[in-house]
């Protein structure tokens, strides 16, 4: 039971490092960001960086645009 437990909670604890380090977003979500900015609003005229990074269960988003 011991050895179930730790395993267990192990798996665990590595899925929540990996979210909480903020790892960068996968490449279609960022697509997916990008399309959505750009459709947004007419007066966007240039979009020159998007980040997404994990924050907890959720992606912390940064835009640049002008």
């Amino acid at each position: 039971i011991a050895v179930y437990t730790i395993s267990t909670w192990a798996r665990t604890v590595m899925e929540n490092v990996k979210q909480l380090i903020g790892r960068s977003a996968p490449p279609d979500f960022l697509a997916k960001l990008t399309y959505l900015i750009w459709n947004h609003h007419e007066v966007i005229k240039h979009i020159d960086t998007v980040r997404a990074y994990t924050f907890g269960s959720h992606y912390f988003v940064e835009v640049d645009i002008e």
